[in-house]
């Protein structure tokens, strides 16, 4: 019998705890039903309101003029992807002044007809990263988004972004620090190669076949595999220092700017349904307005 009676206390209890919240559900229902037959009736007033920015918003592709849109993927070796989108904030500055063609024109070596085609050109770092190799972890990635009215100016916006970029000063510099270390190093590993040839030849001439598989030059042990593999070690630092030197580019274009066929900018669906349910909400706020006057 005890037992019944802490049950029933437990639903009791449990019943007055979820209450309040049943209460809020109820209303919200409540309130959502009233406001669908507010809406139901003035359908006809909302309806016009909305199409009526739908067609504004539609009319907006025959006004405002089209462009093409384009992204790039860039990666930066040796210089700060951070300094990379303050140049080119730099550059954003120029092109919103039409009175900047020349100068954005100079900068990026093109024409001033090409620079008055530059509707934007805006960056952002990106938070990837991986490892190209042992020796290397790229984590300097950034974007590049490009407007612009003229198709025809894609690779010359392009090479003139990357030039613009490459040949500053601090990336000169930089470039420059690179070529002399790597430079440096090759010299060395070249002393180094010319030594390890000259061991080989004592080794081949004047090596005793011992029954452990090494040999004695001048009564010192000697393994010819370790040389050999010295010589691996050396070739394989060689080929990298060859590599590096060929890429010396602090910039480098992983995706470039790609046109589309048609003019893809602005995105006139996007601004369609935006006025579509700009409209639909200033009915709304018409609607209650009406309702209390």
């Amino acid at each position: 019998m005890e037992e019944t009676n802490k049950n029933r206390a437990e639903e009791i209890d449990l019943f007055t705890f979820l209450k309040p919240l049943w209460d809020v559900i109820v209303r919200l229902f409540r309130a959502l039903g009233s406001f669908i037959a507010l809406i139901r009736a003035n359908i006809v007033y909302v309806l016009l309101i909305t199409v009526a920015a739908g067609v504004i918003g539609f009319s907006l592709r025959f006004i405002l003029p089209k462009a093409y849109r384009s992204e790039a993927v860039i990666v930066t070796h040796e210089l700060p992807a951070k300094l990379c989108v303050i140049l080119l904030d730099n550059l954003e500055e120029l092109v919103k002044n039409k009175k900047n063609k020349s100068v954005l024109a100079k900068q990026l070596d093109i024409t001033e007809e090409q620079a008055a085609s530059v509707v934007a050109i805006r960056s952002q770092l990106t938070k990837d990263s991986f490892f190209v190799n042992d020796r290397d972890t790229i984590r300097n990635f950034f974007t590049i988004t490009a407007v612009y009215a003229d198709s025809g100016i894609t690779a010359a916006l392009q090479k003139g972004i990357v030039d613009y970029l490459e040949n500053n000063n601090y990336a000169l510099k930089r470039r420059e620090a690179k070529r002399k270390s790597l430079l440096s190093l090759k010299a060395n590993l070249d002393v180094k190669l010319k030594s390890l040839d000259s061991l080989k030849m004592i080794v081949n001439n004047s090596i005793i076949p011992r029954s452990q598989g090494q040999g004695i030059i001048l009564g010192e042990p000697v393994d010819p595999v370790k040389v050999y593999e010295a010589e691996i070690n050396y070739f394989k630092e060689q080929l990298y220092l060859d590599e590096s030197l060929a890429t010396l580019d602090n910039v480098e274009v992983i995706q470039p700017f790609i046109t589309t066929s048609k003019p893809n900018h602005p995105r006139f669906n996007d601004i369609l349904m935006y006025f579509l349910g700009g409209g639909f909400l200033i009915s709304l706020v018409g609607m209650y307005f009406r309702k209390k006057a």
